[in-house]
């Protein structure tokens, strides 16, 4: 008999369940057990049972992108992928790749994993909503052009203000494509600029209807808007994600035209308020004003003006007079300044001058001692040679050599008979002829 090796028999195992077309695209369902997301490459790997048995299952980065909820251990899900065999381990899994929830909780459940994921970044506060306009000149909607949505907004903005510019972006709210087509069209609005207000919805359906507002990218895209942005999905009791995320949350999208979009009538008569308030306070003033005039014009000034110049042309006179005096202290005072300013420069000039004169006799004095006619004055005398060189040490000089000696008043003309070099203490030595 034939001895297969591990590998072989492996392999074998394998290439029989890629021929099997019933495992290739098969449908199962089961609970999640032993859920590991790899977080380094993105695959999720877990065990999928029930009752009576289990397999590992593993899904890939590319695949799980689009689950719209995090597996987690407990969980009842449809699955759908192909049955294979991990030759290097010996096991057979299935590469899953779509997975969804199964039961009435599975919506549920992907609805509040995102709710508390965006909520936990901060995309819910309060301090982040933007105020609506009080009078929009332009509103933007973004719905299905074949929508009862869109008729109702119409009807209502009509109705309150038709001076009121609508403009559409026409999206679709349901199907796959319709998160990313709501998304852009929230975005071309923000880029445009013109619409004050956005009113983002659709009328009621079914839970399946309304999950493009459920999602992650309409979401953000809402809390992105620079432009306030009003969700208007479905009844009064449908919640969806966009309603924590927009600005303001309308029960339905008539309410959010009611809403957005102030009546005519309540805008004339706020004026008209706001005319009688503003014309109380203009009397109010103009009556204070008139109060305080009267009280002006009945003043004894305003009445005698000449009381007022009168005295204060006694009080020039009287100033006038005072002037010269005042005029002639000051300048005596000042000549007087002058004066002391002079006698004290010259008192501290004589003190410098006194100074310089000490140093200058003193600097003279070193300059004397310094000077060589004063050391000749003390009875020490400079030898020349006949070149007229200076001779300071006898081997410089020969027997014979003619030498000129400058004392203090005149020269010498002499000869050397002899030059004798002194010891170190001083004592004579024996001289050269």
């Amino acid at each position: 008999m034939e001895i297969w090796s591990i590998t072989r028999l492996n392999r074998e195992i394998a290439r029989v369940l890629r021929q099997d077309a019933h495992l290739r695209d098969i449908r199962f369902e089961g609970e999640i057990s032993n859920f590991k997301n790899h977080r380094a490459s993105g695959h999720w790997y877990f065990t999928l049972k029930d009752a009576g048995a289990l397999i590992r299952v593993v899904m890939f980065r590319e695949d799980a992108a689009g689950v719209p909820f995090l597996p987690q251990d407990g969980l009842r899900v449809l699955a759908r992928g192909n049955t294979r065999f991990y030759e290097r381990e010996g096991y057979i899994q299935v590469y899953v790749s779509e997975l969804s929830l199964a039961g009435e909780g599975a919506h549920w459940l992907a609805f509040e994993q995102l709710r508390q994921k965006l909520g936990a970044e901060g995309l819910f506060r309060a301090e982040r909503k933007k105020k609506l306009p009080r009078c929009p000149r332009l509103v933007g909607i973004i719905t299905s052009p074949a929508g009862a949505a869109l008729h109702d907004i119409i009807r209502v903005a009509r109705r309150r203000d038709p001076a009121v510019r609508l403009v559409l972006l026409p999206v679709a709210v349901q199907g796959a494509a319709a998160p990313a087509a709501i998304a852009a069209a929230i975005s071309q609005a923000a880029r445009w600029g013109e619409p004050d207000v956005l009113i983002v919805g659709r009328g009621g359906g079914s839970l399946e209807d309304l999950q493009p507002f459920n999602t992650e990218i309409v979401a953000r895209a809402a809390a992105a808007s620079p432009i306030p942005v009003v969700a208007a999905v479905g009844h009064e009791t449908d919640v969806t994600i966009m309603d924590f995320a927009a600005d303001l949350r309308a029960p339905t999208p008539s309410a959010a035209a009611e809403i957005v979009i102030p009546a005519r009538e309540t805008l004339r008569k706020r004026c008209a308020d706001w005319e009688k308030l503003l014309v109380a306070r203009l009397e109010r003033q103009i009556a204070g004003k008139r109060q305080a005039l009267a009280v002006y014009q009945a003043a004894r000034v305003l009445r005698h003006p000449r009381e007022i110049y009168g005295a204060r042309r006694q009080e020039l006179d009287f100033l006038a007079e005072r002037l010269p005096a005042a005029a002639h202290r000051r300048i005596k005072a000042g000549f007087q300044a002058l004066a002391a300013g002079a006698a004290r420069i010259k008192a501290i000039s004589g003190e410098i001058l006194a100074v310089r004169e000490r140093e200058t006799a003193i600097l003279g004095a070193r300059l004397q001692a310094l000077s060589p006619l004063a050391v000749l004055g003390r009875g020490y005398g400079l030898v020349y040679g006949e070149s007229g060189a200076l001779i300071t040490e006898t081997k410089a000089a020969r027997a014979g050599q003619a030498i000129q000696v400058r004392l203090k008043d005149g020269r010498l003309d002499c000869r050397v008979e002899a030059a004798r070099k002194l010891e170190h203490d001083g004592r004579q030595a024996s001289g050269r002829q």
